[in-house]
């Protein structure tokens, strides 16, 4: 496993032990601080959807921003109890959380967690206040 640097991954792994089981993402995470709302809201509802035997074979594998777009990586272990097409509505179910915050933050700043705008040369999402701090 990789060493975690960022606060925000501990914070998370403490805050919801179900999600990720006292162990960071299998793959390197950082999530920029206007985001850890996001983050956090979408860790409530997947833990709030998920008994704990889905719980239990749930995995957080990386969290990141790529293209000015969060990303939340996870997987579901196989269940041989449960049939495929349930494993799959479960699934799809937490795909759904996912991709609404990440929607969502493609309008927020990522530094502040304000409302923003996608830059057309730099590929951030910023709120006014620090699009304008952060011109030449």
């Amino acid at each position: 496993m990789l060493d975690v640097t960022e606060p925000e991954i501990p914070a998370l792994i403490q805050r919801f032990p179900r999600l990720f089981h006292g162990r960071a993402p299998q793959c390197w995470s950082a999530i920029p601080p206007g985001w850890l709302a996001l983050v956090s809201d979408l860790c409530v509802a997947i833990d709030g959807m998920l008994d704990d035997a889905q719980a239990e074979r749930f995995e957080v594998v990386q969290i990141k921003e790529k293209l000015a777009r969060l990303r939340f990586y996870f997987r579901f272990s196989a269940d041989g109890a449960a049939p495929p097409s349930l494993e799959l509505i479960l699934n799809e179910q937490v795909r759904m959380l996912v991709d609404d915050a990440a929607g969502r933050s493609t309008s927020t700043c990522f530094i502040c967690g304000g409302a923003g705008l996608l830059g057309q040369s730099d590929f951030r999402v910023l709120c006014a206040v620090h699009r304008r701090s952060a011109q030449p």
